[in-house]
């Protein structure tokens, strides 16, 4: 069998991730300060990467959002990404995060007046230690991690659109992945494939593929070696690729040659399994309730 040619064609979607307008993440911190009122907050102080993203827009690996619950929000940053941060988020006011400047003791001076405090508890506890020792005013700490995740959780249609796209980039992934599999390929090879293919219609993997060659799909979370995928053996892939923020998803069992029809009724009982759960999916569902139909 003749490997198909690597298809060279750029995608339209890939290049550097495209964010949302700004209406979208005044909307988001918005709805962060109605949660922060229904608590009795006086604000919150944002540190990690994924709410920072979501909040503000920015991928940086750095910065703070500071959400005060009456005056609204202030991202600080250091001189790394100062200035990208001025130009990625204008609808927010933006400060260089530097010790005992005038900013910094303006900004200081209005967190100096909560009592009540939200933090992201998943963050390690030196990070909570430093905000205990900016802000001495505040007396209760609350982690308002479910909160932020239970606000995460609702996609707006925004948000719906970016990840159906990022999900139809992951099948036209798989679609010009398939003429280029074969036999006498490695498991590493194989991976090596997807990142290239996840590259060229994305902006890169959304995890680690799992490629696993014959028995090794039995190993869960298998890692790529240099098994290769032999005559009339099956190839299990577990891929993804990130478009524009968005981590798609995608696990698929593929036969090459004769497939023995013991695989081939294991097949088609769990892809049984899966469209009946598929189909009793509905709001208010919990992830444990669609499993167990499925079981």
């Amino acid at each position: 069998m003749t490997p198909a040619t690597p298809p060279t064609v750029q995608s339209p979607l890939a290049g550097p991730p495209r964010g949302f307008p700004a209406a979208e993440h005044e909307s988001r911190i918005r709805r962060l300060i109605a949660i922060l009122k229904r608590r009795k907050l006086d604000g919150a102080i944002i540190t990690g990467s994924v709410a920072r993203l979501y909040y503000t827009g920015l991928a940086s690996s750095a910065g703070t959002l500071w959400v005060d619950a009456r005056e609204g929000p202030v991202f600080v940053v250091d001189f790394r990404y100062i200035f990208k941060a001025r130009a990625a988020i204008p609808f927010l006011p933006c400060l260089l995060q530097k010790r005992d400047s005038r900013d910094e003791r303006r900004l200081m001076k209005q967190a100096g007046r909560w009592t009540r405090c939200g933090y992201e508890g998943q963050e390690p506890a030196a990070t909570l230690a430093r905000h205990r020792e900016r802000l001495p005013s505040v007396t209760e700490w609350e982690d308002i991690s479910p909160l932020i995740l239970e606000q995460r959780a609702v996609k707006s249609p925004r948000e719906q659109r970016a990840l159906r796209r990022a999900i139809r980039a992951n099948d036209d992934l798989l679609a010009s992945l398939l003429p280029q599999l074969h036999p006498g390929l490695s498991e590493w090879e194989i991976r090596g494939l997807v990142r290239r293919e996840a590259d060229r219609l994305g902006q890169g993997e959304a995890f680690e593929t799992i490629a696993c060659a014959g028995a090794n799909g039995a190993e869960c979370h298998h890692e790529p070696g240099c098994d290769r995928l032999g005559p009339d053996q099956p190839l299990l892939l577990d891929f993804g690729l990130r478009l524009d923020h968005y981590c798609a998803d995608l696990t698929r069992c593929i036969g090459f040659g004769r497939i023995a029809r013991r695989y081939r009724d294991v097949h088609a009982l769990v892809l049984a399994a899966n469209r009946r759960a598929i189909a009793a999916i509905r709001p208010g569902m919990t992830g444990a309730e669609v499993d167990a139909v499925a079981r």
